[in-house]
């Protein structure tokens, strides 16, 4: 899952990188049209293994400025991320494609 991703919509980036004793997800670039979001912004932390190839966490999402409960499955050489709130009633998916 290391190096660096980018969103569906190929809005921007993000890089996992160490962050103290666990690993985050860096928003490393936007597209100028991206209002929202600033690069070097942490967007899941605390990840923890929840089963083979995947973790969760929390997601930070830059257009919402919410934390969500996250999770991330790499599947098929893609990441799927999925945030979270209100026990589960409203969520968020994305696939992120690799990049570098």
């Amino acid at each position: 899952m290391t190096g660096t991703w980018e969103c569906t919509n190929g809005k921007a980036r993000f890089r996992f990188e160490p962050c103290g004793a666990e690993t985050c997800a860096i928003l490393v670039w936007k597209r100028a049209d991206v209002k929202k979001g600033t690069v070097g912004q942490t967007v899941f932390r605390k990840r923890v293994p929840s089963g083979e190839h995947s973790w969760t966490g929390e997601a930070y999402d830059p257009e919402s400025g919410r934390v969500f409960k996250g999770t991330i499955v790499l599947k098929a050489g893609k990441l799927h991320t999925k945030g979270c709130a209100l026990a589960g009633l409203i969520c968020k998916t994305d696939t992120w494609t690799w990049v570098e």
